[in-house]
């Protein structure tokens, strides 16, 4: 079973851009219920900030997939990411199935 995609949501409180872009990551924890882990983190504690701060935002809300895809509140769109997350899934999936494959053929090498 591939491994799930890892999303970050950076928000804050009272956050008039924050109020429209949660009911999108409302939406795609839904649509990818097994899939991923959406990981909500409030930016106005001291560990969240710093966590918020890493990636070297200015300001939020934000959103981090599998610590390496930014997508900055002007870029956040359902759309987007749905297609990202769904890139994420694909190539676990496919990293799994060389990995399984790998595995199988090595096993067959060795009964010969």
């Amino acid at each position: 079973m591939p491994n799930p995609v890892t999303i970050q949501y950076f928000h804050q409180k009272d956050c008039h851009d924050c109020e429209i872009i949660d009911p999108i990551v409302d939406r795609i924890e839904v649509q990818y219920d097994n899939g991923t882990i959406i990981k909500r983190i409030e930016t106005s504690t001291a560990d969240s900030f710093n966590q918020w701060n890493k990636y070297g935002f200015r300001e939020a809300p934000v959103i981090v997939i599998n610590n390496e895809t930014k997508i900055l509140k002007e870029e956040t769109t359902e759309e987007k990411l749905k297609t990202l997350v769904g890139e994420y899934i694909v190539e676990e999936e496919n990293e799994n199935n060389t990995e399984y494959t790998s595995e199988n053929v090595m096993k067959n090498e060795k009964r010969r």
